[in-house]
């Protein structure tokens, strides 16, 4: 039995743990596929590739945004540069009117 926790559980237990009631428990993550017939494996195969299907899709959507996202970043970054510029030749010309008036 294990009466000095396991790390990562937080707690004491007087129960034995599973890998001592059943020592060949963790020797295999892996289902064995034996037990399954073949139509069942090709059904998880299909949902595997569906899945990766669905996630390639994703991930080319979340490009194509992104992308348009900076272009639409651009696009206005030049708009406002323009304004700017714009704003700044109109605040010269001002400028020149108030010199040419006080000379």
């Amino acid at each position: 039995m294990s009466l000095t926790g396991r790390p990562g559980y937080g707690r004491l237990t007087g129960r034995p743990d599973a890998d001592e009631l059943d020592p060949g428990r963790h020797d295999s993550h892996r289902l064995d596929r034996s037990r399954f017939t073949p139509d069942q494996i090709d059904t998880d195969q299909r949902t595997t590739t569906m899945l990766l299907m669905h996630e390639a899709l994703a991930r080319d959507r979340m490009r194509d945004r992104q992308a348009e996202a900076l272009a639409s970043r651009r696009a206005r970054q030049i708009v406002a540069a323009r304004r700017w510029q714009r704003r700044a030749e109109r605040a010269a010309a001002r400028a020149r009117m108030a010199d040419s008036a006080i000379r």
